[in-house]
């Protein structure tokens, strides 16, 4: 739904881990001069391969359990040093692991160098993290002693920079660690039940321009989610309402039973007018299951539909939903036809983006609802192939246009007839994916 997440402070964590490498380098002398030396532009960095997003099945916690990022080497004596990285922090959807290497020998000290790997991805277009593991090969470098250190894309403020000395010359092959308890790594112990935090908001946001029918206008709120494997909900409330200088925006939130209550404040309401944010929650440690998640919101009026919505968080790990709002400060919204005009572009898209459900199997196939009828359900249903397309991106297309769908029926007070619509009876005949009663 073309929101991405935040990294928010950004540009404090680049400045700490900068900071922090210092404490790496050797000085030369007792004057605290900085180090000085030359680079080895000889010196070549592969990426071998890299497995991920991790499962932590019972071996695989037992050799690095998920708190630990680790470096495994190994020296062959004739200039490759082989590298694991294991419980790298990435994209769960990194596009291509990339990294860069600096070789800095010290010409004061021949016996401390620097090895310096900078990991990224080229992509990051998902709304989560996870682990991988990557191997690397060193080539052509001298045996002698250095200071390896990784500079990580999602080490947090604070956190230790995994960096160690070895000495090649004297060392063939060993390992070190350094403790996360951060996503997207694991708590050793996490605490007992949920806990939820609000992680952080934007500021006070300008209007959209964008001409993408896909994004989310300031004529609605949203809730856009995201749940991992490892117990973590991911929340974030688009376009919520608050004084234009709220002070702090706090939140108090309670999990009971299979309901979810967030009931948003401000502290310090200054100003004399209001305006949107996009604020972020977290939840760590709950349980997959069907949950009810209700957002308590400062500015709605009278008659204004709250925004409520069912979490499957198994079927259903990722997606959104949407309640119109047509008033300040939010927008008046656009009239029927404009807004019947963005469903219909949505509709496009996605069946563009779907293709031709080619399939050589049964097990190809599958279908979505689509669309949001007014009295209740689905308008029809998108026969898909898993095999043909990116199922994950296709079913957050179709999440949008039914979010989008259901606040267009209120804004507008639309009707529809409540005769429920059957779910096809779906195979593969002739290659492609098609409803069997159908036929």
């Amino acid at each position: 739904m073309n929101i991405h997440r935040k990294q928010y402070a950004r540009e404090a964590i680049c400045t700490v881990l900068c900071l922090s490498l210092f404490t790496f380098l050797p000085g030369c002398g007792d004057d605290g001069s900085p180090l000085r030396g030359t680079h080895d532009p000889g010196v070549t960095l592969t990426i071998v391969g890299s497995e991920g997003c991790k499962q932590f099945d019972a071996a695989a916690l037992a050799a690095t359990p998920p708190d630990q990022d680790c470096v495994l080497y190994e020296w062959n004596g004739d200039g490759t040093l082989l590298l694991s990285h294991v419980n790298a922090g990435f994209n769960c959807c990194p596009g291509e692991i990339v990294a860069d290497i600096e070789v800095v020998f010290a010409d004061c000290d021949p016996g401390s160098n620097l090895i310096r790997i900078t990991e990224g991805e080229t992509d990051g277009m998902c709304d989560c993290q996870c682990l991988f593991d990557v191997e690397y090969r060193i080539e052509d470098l001298p045996p002698l002693s250095y200071t390896i250190v990784f500079m990580e894309p999602y080490v947090g403020v604070g956190e230790e920079i995994l960096a160690f000395e070895v000495d090649l010359g004297d060392t063939v092959s060993g390992s070190h660690c350094v403790e996360r308890t951060r996503y997207p790594w694991d708590v050793v112990d996490p605490p007992e039940g949920p806990e939820a935090v609000l992680v952080g908001y934007t500021g006070c946001k300008g209007a959209s321009l964008s001409k993408d029918p896909f994004e989310i206008t300031p004529d609605m709120g949203c809730i856009v989610y995201d749940y991992e494997w490892t117990g973590v909900l991911r929340i974030t409330h688009v376009n919520a309402g608050f004084n234009c200088c709220p002070g702090e925006i706090v939140a108090d939130i309670t999990i009971a039973n299979d309901t979810i209550a967030i009931d948003e404040g401000e502290t310090d309401p200054n100003c004399y007018c209001l305006c949107l944010f996009d604020v972020e929650y977290e939840i760590r440690n709950l349980p997959p299951g069907s949950y009810v998640l209700r957002i308590g919101e400062l500015y709605l009026q009278e008659g204004d539909e709250p925004l409520v919505g069912r979490l499957d968080l198994e079927d259903t790990p990722s997606c959104c939903f949407c309640a119109a709002r047509n008033h300040y400060p939010w927008d008046d919204g656009g009239t029927l036809e404009e807004d019947l005009e963005r469903l219909a572009d949505m509709k496009k898209a996605i069946v563009r983006f779907a293709g031709t459900p080619v399939c050589s199997g049964d097990g190809d196939c599958a279908a979505l609802p689509l669309g949001d009828k007014p009295c209740g359900g689905s308008w029809e249903y998108l026969i898909y192939s898993k095999s043909a397309c990116d199922t994950g991106h296709l079913r957050g297309l179709v999440c949008a246009y039914n979010a989008v769908n259901h606040a267009i029926n209120m804004r507008h007070g639309l009707n529809s007839d409540c005769m429920a619509v059957t779910p096809p009876r779906i195979g593969c005949r002739g290659g492609e994916c098609v409803d069997l009663d159908g036929q």
